[in-house]
């Protein structure tokens, strides 16, 4: 008889104790503090639906002309939310470790910002930074990787070459030949 699995036992014991128990009282609910009222509302959906067509717009360009438009933002005197939110995008489309880099400070100065688009975009760019921080900590370690194994190749051939100079030696002494053991050995002259 086959007995039955203990997680799912937990799962259904767990539900049942959740169904039966009494909800919490009315005065026992707190309110939401100002400061996280303000990140639980949703963003603008006009400036949202705005930002994620650039998105998708800047994410069908080839690299060349992401740096143009790069270069294009940069050159702006003063940016809006959205425009600094797109730039650090496509500073992340970029791909190399450098412009990654930059596209995370360009995402935390927004998120230090003030304004009604920044506080409007707030959400997603905390959602930004936590994803891009994360894959930046992943691009350090991918790279301290590479450079581990770059080393252990470098030893590697190290050792080969070795093992060939080894063997050219070890070639060289069996081809040498024997010495002659039937001439008596030669001895030293006595002062």
């Amino acid at each position: 008889m086959r007995l039955p699995d203990l997680p799912l036992l937990f799962v259904v014991a767990a539900a049942l104790t959740a169904c039966s128990s009494t909800p919490p009282a009315p005065s026992s609910v707190q309110p939401v503090p100002a400061s996280q009222a303000v990140l639980a509302t949703p963003p603008a959906p006009e400036l949202l639906s705005a930002a994620l067509t650039d998105w998708a717009r800047d994410q069908q360009w080839e690299a060349s002309e992401r740096e143009h438009e790069i270069q294009r933002l940069t050159a702006l005197p003063q940016a809006d939310a959205r425009t600094r939110l797109r730039l650090a995008h496509l500073w992340h489309l970029q791909g190399d470790a450098q412009a990654r880099a930059q596209a995370r400070l360009v995402l935390s100065a927004l998120a230090r910002s003030g304004g009604a688009d920044a506080a409007a975009l707030a959400p997603l760019v905390a959602l930004l930074q936590e994803s891009w921080n994360s894959q930046g900590a992943l691009d350090e370690k991918v790279e301290a990787l590479n450079q581990q194994l770059h080393d252990a190749n470098a030893r590697a051939d190290a050792l080969g070459n070795k093992i060939q100079e080894l063997k050219a030696i070890e070639r060289s002494l069996v081809s040498r030949p024997a010495p002659d053991t039937s001439a008596p050995p030669a001895t030293a002259p006595k002062h």
